[in-house]
């Protein structure tokens, strides 16, 4: 049976996800991308254990990272949640944790700095 802890990674540029997810990857987590908030609502609501955590970008067609976020913390309120975003100011960052948003990280994001964040929030 696989233990690993799986991360739901919700990013619409196909290029960033995969570089989310091999580096993620050689960290002996399990991954899952979805390319767009429809496709990642649709997939956690079905089965919400399944993650342990999400990494989602703000900015994306059709769901908004903020509007994903509050609807995955209604399924599974104790979800980690961490936000990816281009552009910051110190009210996006405050709305993104008022939502529930456990982390809030800025683009370009460093990937050493990605799986420390993860690790924390994943601790037993």
């Amino acid at each position: 049976m696989d233990f690993r802890k799986h991360i739901l990674i919700v990013e619409d540029e196909p290029h960033i996800a995969n570089l989310y997810r091999e580096f993620i990857e050689e960290f002996d987590y399990q991954t899952s991308i979805c390319l767009d908030g429809e496709q990642a609502l649709s997939l956690f609501t079905t089965n919400p254990t399944n993650f342990d955590l999400v990494l989602t970008d703000q900015t994306m067609p059709n769901i908004s990272g903020n509007e994903l976020s509050s609807q995955l913390l209604k399924v599974a309120p104790s979800v980690p949640i961490i936000m990816c975003t281009g552009h910051s100011t110190e009210n996006d960052k405050k709305t993104a944790i008022d939502i529930g948003i456990k982390h809030y990280l800025v683009k370009p994001v460093n990937l050493p700095d990605l799986v420390t964040v993860i690790d924390n929030l994943l601790k037993d």
